[in-house]
């Protein structure tokens, strides 16, 4: 079985802390914490330094950005016109809009580490399948990949923020 949680973030460690200053300056940009968008790249690609394309070829970058969400982006990744820093960048960016789309949803009841939570899942099955989770009282986590997105992105990010990513 693949480890996950903090197992996986000890051992992604040293590749996630190549990409720390593209992390830092994109966490403070869109106004993320750099803890889970380490986590998110170590959730995403284990920080392998490399050209990544995964998900049956649909994720681009260290952050797996959707190709059928953002085609644009991803095909300039794919071609070679953008940079693992920029898609950092943009995963950053796409997890802050993930999270203030959400932060209205009156089931969230205005907790800010429930939104944070939604967010995170969000960043990887889409806004309008958490707010049907939520409307429905289900978890968040139940269309995420592996049922359990957020929950091990947010046990990585506890181990990262105490590793130099900040809380």
């Amino acid at each position: 079985m693949a480890k996950s949680g903090r197992a996986a973030a000890v051992e992604d460690l040293q590749r996630v802390l190549a990409f720390k200053g593209e992390i830092m300056s994109a966490a403070q940009r869109h106004g993320a914490r750099a803890c889970v968008v380490a986590a998110i790249l170590s959730r995403e690609t284990r920080g392998l330094p490399k050209f990544f394309i995964g998900d049956g070829g649909h994720g681009c970058g260290p952050m797996q950005i959707d190709d059928r969400s953002f085609p644009d982006v991803c095909r300039e990744y794919k071609a070679g016109r953008k940079t693992n820093a920029e898609m950092i960048d943009f995963g950053a960016k796409v997890l802050r809009e993930k999270v203030m789309a959400l932060r209205e949803n009156r089931h969230l009841g205005g907790d800010r580490v429930k939104l944070e939570c939604a967010g995170i899942a969000a960043y990887n099955c889409g806004q309008g399948n958490v707010a049907k989770l939520l409307a429905a009282g289900r978890d968040v986590d139940a269309y995420t990949t592996g049922k359990d997105y957020s929950a091990d992105v947010l046990e990585r990010a506890a181990f990262f923020a105490e590793n130099g990513f900040g809380g």
